[in-house]
Order: structure tokens, then sequence, then C-alpha cells
């Protein structure tokens, strides 16, 4: 699209109207293109870090769930070992001890 415009370079009113003019079409057209805003320079890192964090956190919370499995394990096997020692029996088998008179 090519659009030529003439005007008096001398009338300062006519050359603001034509660039307040040009920067509204321009806008206009980055809307419908749909451009997207220049980026930030600290974007991209500030996305890294929040990936960083993210990963952390899965991570952190994968040790919570196998640490909470690794309780649950070893309070069964705690509670088998209570269950196996109470059904365990204690039999006292009474010593019967024999003093022999010493010969004199």
């Amino acid at each position: 699209m090519v659009i030529e415009i003439v005007y008096n370079p001398n009338d300062i009113k006519a050359a603001k109207k034509l660039i307040k003019k040009k920067n509204e079409d321009i806008s206009t057209f980055k809307k419908k293109l749909k451009l997207s805003p220049s980026e930030h320079p600290q974007t991209k890192e500030f996305l890294e870090n929040q990936s960083q964090k993210d990963e952390m956190m899965d991570l952190i919370l994968q040790l919570n769930a196998q640490l909470k499995e690794m309780e649950n394990e070893m309070d069964k096997l705690v509670q088998g070992k209570k269950a196996s020692m109470e059904a365990v029996t204690v039999t006292t088998i009474p010593i019967v001890t024999t003093i022999v008179p010493s010969l004199v």
C-alpha cells in the first residue's frame, strides 16, 4: 500500500497532523497483524528462571511423595515386627541346680 501525500513543509500544524495520522495508521496495522509488542530484555531470563523454579518444585513434590511412600512402608514393617513379636510366646525353663556335697 502506497499513499502519497503532498503538503507544504512550512506548515508545521499540517506536518504534525500527518505524523500523528501516520503513527495511528501504523498502530492500526500492527493491531490488524497482531504483532507482538517488543519484548523486554529480561523477559527471556525471567522465563528461564521461572522454568527452573517449576522444575525444582516438581522435583521436590516427587521426592516428598517418595518419602511418604517410604514412611508408610516403614510403618507397615514396624507394625508387622511388633505383631510377630507379640505372637512369640516366651516360655521359661526352670533351671534346677543341685548342690553336691564336697568330700572332705
